[in-house]
């Protein structure tokens, strides 16, 4: 068969694309006849890394706050409570969770919150404070070995610690209220370090607007603090202390019943001396005050004082707060028996 040169380069230039294909399909060798170019391997796939949660920034919903008011907050490794900048200091201290305010979570967040936060209970929660939970129940004790956490001679919570470090930094502030409250803060540190019984305080030491002063500032430690010297107060000033306290752990304890007030003529039921307990001691002191006062039939005014200073046997700040209300009966009995001597 006789080529034309036109025919011929056609022939050149297929031949020429043929081997170019090949080179590229059989990666740089010319294809052989009834074999295909192999594929190219698909690049491995990377292996996703797990989802990196940065320290401080896990949320987790709380049906309860340790404060009026926080929509969000954290704890620190000591225990404290964080208010403010609450992501930030929460990465700092490591203490992993952020909690926001959710009436709809699970009412077991609570038990996550260290001392004395656990003892919180959202709104339905029925199950006792942490505290009740974890001690075995106990018969009451009687007045002379005070119960564990009553006050004087225990050990001292979070609390109170927090309370002597703020204490330490106690600003002064002028007014009657601002100097009562610095010379209480001052006595109550004091006895607390040296573990030293602090006398009755009257409403000249501490008044009703310097106790709401001292609880705005120190919030629940000073409570404890209280609770753990045994401070003795006038109602209406202890009341201060407890009526805005979160988580509700102290009751008051008045140390002689309003009857005797009464007939005593002595001040008013809401100055009575108190004391503030936790609530789980609360209810054995009481019994046991009541079963002390219920031997004195009838309830004569020497037989009442007979019986409240047997019951606080070990308590001189307590004997030293209720004096007052029998002494004005003595002297009375006293000027009596010299009017039928004179007779």
């Amino acid at each position: 068969m006789h080529l034309r040169p036109k025919h011929l380069w056609v022939l050149a230039a297929s031949c020429f694309l043929h081997v170019q294909a090949g080179e590229v399909y059989g990666q740089g060798k010319r294809n052989v006849p009834g074999k295909t170019a192999p594929k190219k391997a698909a690049p491995a796939k990377k292996k996703p890394e797990p989802m990196k949660i940065p320290m401080g920034r896990q949320e987790m919903g709380a049906c309860v706050r340790p404060r009026d008011g926080l929509h969000k907050w954290g704890f620190n490794d000591s225990g404290g409570l964080i208010e403010s900048n609450v992501e930030h200091e929460v990465q700092k201290a490591g203490t992993k969770w952020v909690y926001v305010f959710d009436p709809r979570a699970n009412k077991t967040v609570v038990d996550r919150f260290p001392s004395p936060f656990n003892d919180l209970r959202c709104p339905g929660d029925t199950r006792p404070p942490a505290a009740a939970a974890a001690a075995p129940a106990a018969p009451p004790a009687p007045l002379t070995a005070p119960p564990p956490r009553l006050g004087a001679g225990s050990a001292m919570s979070q609390w109170v610690e927090r309370f002597c470090k703020a204490a330490e930094q106690f600003p002064s502030s002028s007014g009657m209220e601002g100097k009562q409250s610095k010379k209480l803060v001052a006595r109550l540190y004091k006895a607390i370090k040296s573990s030293k019984r602090m006398k009755p305080l009257t409403s000249s030491d501490l008044s009703v607007e310097a106790a709401k002063m001292l609880f705005d500032h120190f919030k629940e430690t000073i409570t404890d603090a209280m609770t753990h010297r045994q401070v003795v107060a006038p109602y209406n000033v202890q009341r201060k202390f407890v009526e805005r306290a979160n988580p509700p752990n102290w009751k008051l304890l008045k140390l002689i019943g309003d009857d005797i007030i009464k007939r005593s003529g002595v001040g008013t039921t809401d100055t009575a001396p108190t004391v503030i307990v936790r609530r789980d001691a609360y209810d054995a002191l009481s019994s046991a005050i009541n079963q002390f006062t219920a031997q004195a039939q009838p309830q004569s005014m020497q037989a009442l004082k007979a019986a409240y200073e047997k019951a606080y046997a070990g308590r001189p700040s307590w004997q030293q707060a209720i004096a007052p209300y029998f002494k004005v009966q003595e002297e009375e009995q006293a000027e009596e028996e010299e009017e039928e001597e004179e007779e």
